[in-house]
């Protein structure tokens, strides 16, 4: 995950316990979601009937 975000591949977000400033002292990193940088690289992944929806 760390190689993939370093290259600027994906963004990592993760689950604040509380919404409070500041942010990092709160975050749990046993929960995160992992969001691709370019949307471009989410659509090629897809499935040839997903993007022809597109």
């Amino acid at each position: 995950m760390d190689r993939l975000d370093n290259a600027g591949i994906i963004n990592v977000c993760y689950c604040l316990g509380f919404p409070e400033l500041p942010l990092k002292g709160n975050y749990d990193n046993n929960k995160f979601k992992l969001y691709f940088a370019d949307s471009g690289l989410l659509v090629v992944m897809l499935d040839n009937e997903a993007q022809d929806d597109l």
